[in-house]
């Protein structure tokens, strides 16, 4: 998986289509993850950047039908 840059805000970019492998990047599994950021110029650090991300299952039933799905959402901290 990618990471890239849209001015300053971040974005995952999935392979092939909009899916995202969470067996490729989030290995551990449900649960809570960091991502840090770092800029450095000339092998110095800038700046840096944390932020915490809740990968869990969520389900819900409608007309009968159990729909199951998956969401990574921002936390403040873990």
């Amino acid at each position: 998986m990618n990471i890239g840059i849209t001015y300053t805000e971040f974005f995952f970019q999935c392979e092939d289509d909009s899916q995202f492998e969470s067996d490729d990047t989030l290995s551990e599994g449900y649960g809570c993850y960091t991502l840090t950021v770092t800029s450095s110029q000339n092998g110095v650090e800038m700046a840096s950047s944390s932020s915490h991300y809740e990968f869990e299952e969520k389900q819900d039933t409608a007309d009968g039908t159990t729909y199951t799905w998956e969401e990574l959402n921002p936390v403040s901290s873990c």
